[in-house]
């Protein structure tokens, strides 16, 4: 009889023919603790070596360049952008006889008074409200193109000495729902359509004015200008509405530079307009050309984040996901020279997308009296910066958490040449850098080249770490599509 008792039994281990005993997995793990530990680190290491023989990254003479704009003889007149024209005509929507909410019985929303002659990202920002409250009312949003000159005669515009396109298409630009793609397979909504369309179907629309929401006219508030403007478009049972009149241009570019910009978040960023926005074949074409320039060479440590982000999250890698690695700087020019001094003048604060409280980087300007002059300093160094602060501030922002792993750099930039060729050779002076690319290092085909600030933006987008300019739209405006991606906050950083 044993002495004592244990609920440990012992097990016979199989045996064989020849009656050998037969190790079972189990008995090896527990018995060979360190044999195992061996093996699974033979087969992780066998594993790694494998990925890491198909991973092995491009060098960039390998490359194929894309055909450039300046390597031809210059067109004499800008691109018109016909076969973009003739694809928004095509469109499936352009149906008369598609049942409601579409075709003749169709609801339809035409705001005629929109921006023009000014900037693409004011035209833009205008855009994505203007579409939400479309979408907001059912009824189909009713676009017009990109217009800086609305003279149906002049095709073409001189702009800073060159011509320039007078008006292009909103599919050359964009694309998603706000420029007629169909919505999520879960919405009913009326997709968008030409003005064409629009006048064709529409013969009569019921005009309504700015005035005819009095409460809303002057006001700086995005979200109740918004609410109010809901609120008469469901209560307006006329199938046909344009906008038109006094005060007409219902969201002015005023309303985009004040905090309260931010209130309307919590709608703004579950509108299938912001949530499907897409560029336009043309920027993701230019997208695909240029990506070897701008996306760092992938290391095989890469690799892994990436398979490790798709079997635990499900993140795919596509043409929208972001570029590990890559830092994107927006630095203007141009115009900011004179633009910078007028803002300080008038104690302007930053654009209401730029001011999320979430944000490390914030505008504190100096109180009391007599600081004009500190206050103009401030407002120099942050909105017209020197080369050494521009670098002085990357250099600064690379420590960060946020940043690590960043190897390449982009600038978005409007600025002559030279001065950016400049910058480019002060910043690949930072240690850890594998390239520096500017705008003017892009290779565009003549039709991408006068829509490529859409490319720029797309870059900005995507980037693993942004810095901007606080008043600029276009800044504000790729942080908005950040932040709707998901972004982490302190990713978003201001001069």
């Amino acid at each position: 009889m044993p002495l004592f008792q244990t609920r440990w039994r012992y097990h016979l281990l199989p045996t064989d023919s020849k009656g050998s005993r037969i190790p079972t997995w189990r008995n090896v793990l527990f018995r060979r603790p360190i044999t195992t530990l061996i093996s699974v680190l033979l087969v992780i290491t066998f594993a790694l070596l494998t990925l890491l023989t198909l991973s092995k990254p491009v060098a960039n003479d390998a490359v194929v360049l894309a055909e450039d704009w300046r390597d031809f003889p210059q067109p004499k007149f800008p691109p018109l952008y016909e076969d973009v024209y003739e694809y928004e005509r095509n469109l499936p929507q352009h149906n008369e006889s598609l049942p409601f909410p579409e075709g003749a019985d169709g609801r339809y929303l035409y705001q005629s008074s929109h921006a023009w002659g000014a900037g693409w990202n004011n035209a833009f920002q205008e855009l994505l409200f203007q579409s939400h409250l479309a979408f907001a009312t059912q009824r189909a949003f009713v676009f017009d193109p990109y217009t800086w000159n609305p003279d149906p005669l002049q095709n073409y515009t001189e702009y800073n000495g060159h011509l320039i396109p007078s008006r292009i298409p909103l599919n050359a630009l964009v694309s998603g729902p706000l420029a007629g793609a169909a919505f999520p397979d879960d919405n009913p909504n009326p997709r968008s359509v030409t003005k064409e369309y629009f006048e064709k179907v529409c013969p009569n629309p019921t005009i309504l004015s700015g005035d005819d929401v009095p409460d809303a006219v002057d006001s700086t508030d995005a979200n109740f200008i918004m609410q109010k403007w809901i609120e008469k478009l469901q209560n307006t049972e006329d199938r046909c509405v344009k906008l038109q009149g006094n005060h007409a241009q219902i969201f002015p570019y005023f309303i985009f530079g004040y905090e309260t910009l931010t209130e309307t978040w919590s709608w703004f960023s579950k509108s299938p307009i912001v949530t499907h926005f897409a560029w336009s074949r043309l920027a993701t074409s230019a997208m695909e050309a240029n990506l070897a320039f701008i996306k760092p060479i992938e290391t095989f440590f890469d690799r892994l984040v990436s398979m490790f982000n798709s079997f635990m999250w499900g993140e795919k890698q596509g043409i929208y996901s972001q570029i590990n690695g890559l830092l994107v700087l927006h630095v203007r020019r141009g115009d900011y020279a004179e633009h910078c001094v007028n803002l300080a003048n008038w104690g302007a604060l930053w654009m209401g997308w730029n001011t999320f409280p979430e944000f490390t980087d914030k505008l504190v300007l100096p109180t009391g009296q007599n600081v004009t002059e500190e206050r103009h300093v401030i407002y120099m160094e942050r909105c017209w910066p020197t080369q050494e602060q521009i670098v002085a501030k990357v250099s600064a922002v690379l420590k960060t958490r946020e940043a690590w792993g960043i190897r390449r750099i982009y600038v978005m930039t409007n600025a002559k040449v030279e001065w950016a060729a400049e910058l480019r050779g002060k910043l690949m002076a930072i240690n850890g850098l594998e390239t520096v690319t500017t705008s003017r290092d892009l290779r565009l085909s003549w039709t991408q080249k006068f829509v490529s600030h859409a490319l720029d933006m797309f870059i900005g987008q995507r980037a693993q770490v942004f810095i901007g300019n606080g008043w600029s739209s276009m800044t504000a405006n790729v942080v908005m599509l950040r932040m709707a991606r998901g972004v982490q906050p302190g990713t978003n950083r201001f001069w």
